[in-house]
């Protein structure tokens, strides 16, 4: 049965969108807040303030051929100060990303960018397991993946973490928020931890997106965690 449904979704995908090769989605994020620290009295106020600052972030998603790039919107806020700014880097280590990606899937590879830093490592094939279960996005039928994400965390440790993903096969890209991809369809939500991306736009007309990744010298994945944990 389940490979009769996977089948039925590989074809609903080669069937639909075929000839686009490019585009943009943005996807908003909402954060389902830890209660139990909210009501802390050492960082309830501090998580309260980054889990809605979080909330106000957005994130673009272009791909073009095999490559795509996956960033956060620039926003110009008045009068933002340096508390505004501290607030705003610690909601994205804790709820979103600090990070910029790019993927090249001809070359098999993906360039993380953080301050300056260029990571660069093969890419690697997340284990996805496809469910039954569908709702619809905005109009769009889409299907539940789920997968386990296993990291080092900065006490070295390796830790778990769950994915809930859906997918719509109407849309054949096999790309997501993050560095998450590899699904028959693109992601239009996903949820990581407590945060969730959420395709709020889709533009598939847009015939001028070119995916410009960053030059410099780079740095293997091993020997970045490497570094992070040796600080």
């Amino acid at each position: 049965m389940k490979k009769i449904f996977l089948l039925l979704v590989a074809f609903v995908c080669l069937t639909s969108y075929g000839q686009v090769t490019k585009g943009k989605i943005i996807y908003s994020i909402s954060v389902n807040a830890d209660e139990n620290v909210l009501k802390s009295d050492k960082m309830g106020s501090t998580y309260s303030e980054m889990s809605k600052t979080a909330g106000t972030f957005s994130y673009v998603l272009r791909f073009s051929g095999s490559k795509t790039s996956f960033q956060k919107e620039n926003k110009l806020i008045d009068k933002e100060n340096d508390e505004d700014r501290m607030i705003s880097d610690l909601a994205s280590v804790m709820f979103t990303t600090q990070y910029n990606y790019y993927f090249d899937f001809k070359d098999n590879y993906v360039l993380s960018e953080i301050e300056g830093t260029l990571i660069k490592d093969t890419i690697k094939p997340i284990n996805w397991v496809v469910k039954s279960n569908s709702k619809v996005i905005d109009g769009i039928t889409c299907f539940q993946a789920l997968s386990e994400i296993e990291y080092i965390s900065r006490d070295n440790k390796t830790k778990f973490k769950k994915i809930v993903a859906w997918f719509a096969p109407s849309l054949p890209y096999s790309f997501g928020p993050k560095n998450f991809h590899g699904l028959p369809g693109l992601i239009l939500e996903l949820t990581e931890n407590r945060t969730t991306y959420l395709a709020t736009r889709l533009d598939f007309k847009d015939a001028a997106i070119n995916i410009d990744f960053p030059k410099g010298k780079t740095i293997s994945q091993d020997d970045y965690i490497k570094k992070i944990l040796s600080n």
